[in-house]
């Protein structure tokens, strides 16, 4: 098997993105993998909104990377091509790459829903949708979404949760905590309105003075703190020097789990995660994780958990040994798909 791993924006290296994991974890499974930046780049961010947003313009702007593919994979040889999400590839590209290639076995995983668009780039693109019966596999985080993706077309659908990068995750020394209550992650609509309802009523706690936001597009609020975006070491730092990290899902995650369902356990800390089944299944209620239902049981929860910190630490400790028992790495993870793929 030699794969190509195709990504999007990899000539900023970050050694945190999902594109770098997975390609750690083939490399891990013994898997030859090389990687592959399939990008457009507009500085102008409100411009490169309209590009992704309006199909004929999108479509100009991706034919010339989408070319170089064509032409990369034709000078090159391949068994599969596993595309992580795909923001940038043309459906017409995978046609005519199933055309000259018909032995490629052509593989995606999507991080996200590609049936609702949330996000300030419009990355969730009518082209990722169109895409889809094109795939040989297609691997998706949420069971709820695998019949609705079989339903666009003839491709095999599979369940592959996130996971965490083994390389990435470390337990920090817990020397002391710089913050009691925190959350990481950028801002949206969803996420907007669980934050500012709780720090709403935080005035109604008495040991709780503030919520500390780590991530980008947030504004100020009463009783939050804003502390910036933290990438690599520093984002999972942040979970050790957080006594308590809350966990609120996108509206595309409802009911299921993101990246930090994984990454806030594995570094060995205590989460207070959104009310959710799917994280449930990997996380026992009050043994691993504790979960809440609305602003009211947050505060609640977060007030009980700080006044006991030896129950707070023996659930960060459960979460943390779970982790590591029971294959949540993305190289655990990767062993599946393999098998999977090389039918």
């Amino acid at each position: 098997m030699k794969v190509l791993l195709i990504g999007q924006n990899m000539a900023i290296y970050n050694p945190t993105s999902l594109t770098e994991s997975f390609y750690r974890s083939f490399t891990n499974n013994n898997v030859s993998c090389d990687r592959y930046d399939l990008s457009y780049y507009i500085k102008n961010k409100y411009f490169n909104y309209v590009v992704k947003k309006i199909p004929p313009l999108r479509a100009l702007i991706m034919n010339e990377p989408n070319d170089r593919l064509i032409k990369f994979l034709n000078l090159n040889h391949y068994t599969h091509l596993f595309i992580v999400k795909g923001t940038f590839l043309l459906p017409d590209t995978l046609v005519k790459v199933k055309e000259t290639h018909p032995t490629l076995k052509i593989c995606c995983f999507n991080p996200d829903n590609p049936f609702i668009s949330e996000s300030w780039g419009g990355s969730n693109h009518s082209n990722i949708r169109d895409a889809i019966p094109y795939y040989d596999h297609y691997f998706i985080w949420s069971k709820q979404l695998m019949n609705k993706i079989k339903e666009t077309g003839d491709v095999q659908t599979h369940y592959l949760s996130f996971a965490v990068d083994s390389k990435l995750i470390k337990k920090f020394d817990k020397t002391s905590f710089k913050y009691d209550l925190s959350f990481i992650g950028n801002s949206d609509v969803e996420r907007r309105k669980w934050i500012s309802r709780s720090a709403d009523l935080i005035d109604k706690y008495s040991t709780i003075d503030h919520i500390d936001i780590f991530g980008l597009y947030w504004k100020q609020h009463n009783n939050i703190s804003l502390n910036g975006g933290k990438f690599g070491d520093n984002y999972f730092r942040v979970f050790s020097e957080s006594k308590i990290n809350i966990n609120i899902l996108r509206s595309q995650n409802k009911n299921e789990t993101n990246m930090r369902t994984f990454e806030i356990p594995a570094t060995g800390n205590f989460m207070l995660h959104e009310e959710s089944e799917g994280a449930k299944n990997f996380f026992e209620a009050d043994v691993d994780a504790v979960y809440f239902n609305s602003p009211e049981e947050l505060l609640d929860k977060a007030q009980y958990y700080l006044k006991n910190e030896a129950l707070r630490f023996k659930i960060a400790q459960s979460g943390y040994e779970k982790s590591l028992r029971s294959g949540y790495t993305y190289d655990d993870k990767l062993k599946q798909v393999i098998k999977t793929i090389s039918k």
